[in-house]
């Protein structure tokens, strides 16, 4: 990764809890970002602003939260049926993309599938990251400074999934996602001083990473095979295998147990529920500089599938998952500067937050087990950090 960037005219400056109505000051950023890792994306911001003690929580932790579990396409289950003393692509069901369904693939038969996906984030809490405003106060020199704050975001993520069936009604699963982080914080506004002194600020500090993200583990079983309806029972186990300080991973392992609903037609409706709990990571730093539990969430996943022929399939999912205590940022408001009236800033708190995203696409069979996948997923809410809209294309192989 690399950084660069010009120093400004005071120096650090440092956010005061009275003036920001915060409740973090974090020493972790001083000791990690003057030290081996002054160069990773987590220390892109406190290098912006010259401060290691500013509570970045409200930006940290969604994007630890949401980059290190960015939604990923699943195993199509029943890829193959038997037919004239051979296998053939089962013409039942393509599959959804996002949810997970409860058909298995069956005994000794695998599934293996590449995707790739493209994200530009615009918008934090409502709050657009092209204009974050911020109001700092440096105590010792009485030094107020109100900025225009910009913070843009880009993430290349490309997945590999692989599935095996170990019984009729079992499957394991393996997800390996590769990511590309490209960030920059900008800095501009303006300084006032004792005896009515001001002075400009502009800094502009850019950086990137890629590499492996956290790798997700898969045990999925189906417990009821019907005519027309199935449900399964599954986990997700993942392990902190990505750089937490990039934001190419969480920083922890996590827990993803989940229920999986389909009743099968011409017009499918599929649904998903489950809980995602997570473990301590500096991604969300306490008032000591110590590591806290990210934020849990509960998810929902659910949608129809129309079968277009045995070749085609339609699928649109919503995806919703709601937080809880999740680090976050208000609405601008006013800010009083002695001297100078009001100015805007964004104030972190913590609270809850439902995300609420629409998946549309398609899958279609090509030639013998070869499938290919296309979608587009929107945001329904402007909570969390989120992009306005998602491509994806992909390609998979049963046999």
């Amino acid at each position: 990764m690399r950084l660069t960037g010009s120093r400004l005219t005071i120096a650090k400056l440092t956010f005061v809890l009275a003036v920001m109505g915060l409740a973090w000051v974090n020493v972790c950023f001083g000791q990690l970002c003057a030290t081996t890792h002054a160069t990773d994306l987590y220390c892109l911001l406190p290098y912006a602003f010259h401060t290691q003690a500013a509570p970045f929580n409200a930006i940290f932790t969604p994007f630890g939260t949401e980059l290190s579990e960015l939604p990923t396409a699943r195993a199509t289950g029943k890829g193959l049926i038997g037919a004239h003393g051979g296998l053939a692509p089962d013409s039942r069901i393509l599959g959804a993309i996002f949810t997970e369904l409860p058909e298995t693939l069956g005994k000794r038969r695998f599934y293996v599938g590449a995707t790739y996906q493209s994200f530009t984030f615009g918008v934090i809490d409502g709050t657009s990251l092209k204009n974050i405003p911020i109001v700092l106060y440096y105590p010792p020199l009485q030094v107020y400074t109100e900025s225009s704050d910009r913070v843009d975001v880009r993430v290349g993520q490309y997945t590999i999934v692989a599935a095996a069936g170990l019984t009729e009604r079992t499957d394991v699963s393996v997800t390996i996602p590769f990511e590309r982080v490209s960030m920059a914080a900008s800095v501009r506004g303006t300084e006032y001083g004792p005896g009515g002194a001001t002075a400009s600020v502009s800094e502009r500090v850019p950086g990137a990473a890629d590499g492996l993200s956290d790798v997700v583990f898969g045990l999925k079983r189906l417990l009821v095979d019907g005519t027309k309806m199935q449900l399964a029972a599954g986990l997700d186990y993942r392990i902190p295998s990505g750089d937490e300080l990039n934001f190419l991973g969480s920083g922890t392992q996590g827990l993803r147990p989940y229920l999986a609903l389909m009743s099968e037609h011409k017009l499918s409706p599929h649904l998903n529920v489950g809980y995602q709990w997570n473990g301590a990571s500096i991604l969300n730093p306490s008032s000591a500089g110590g590591k806290q539990t990210l934020p849990t969430d509960f998810f929902f996943n659910g949608g129809v599938s129309y079968k277009v022929n045995p070749r085609w399939m339609l699928p649109a999912d919503v995806l919703g998952r709601t937080f809880f205590h999740e680090p976050r940022l208000s609405a601008p408001m006013a800010i009083a500067i002695p001297g100078v009236g009001n100015a805007m800033s964004v104030q972190p708190y913590v609270g809850g937050l439902t995300t609420a995203d629409l998946s549309m696409g398609f899958k279609a069979r090509m030639i013998s087990h070869l499938a290919v996948t296309g979608d587009v997923t929107v945001k329904l809410n402007s909570g969390g950090l989120h992009a306005t809209a998602v491509p994806l294309g992909g390609l998979s192989y049963s046999f």
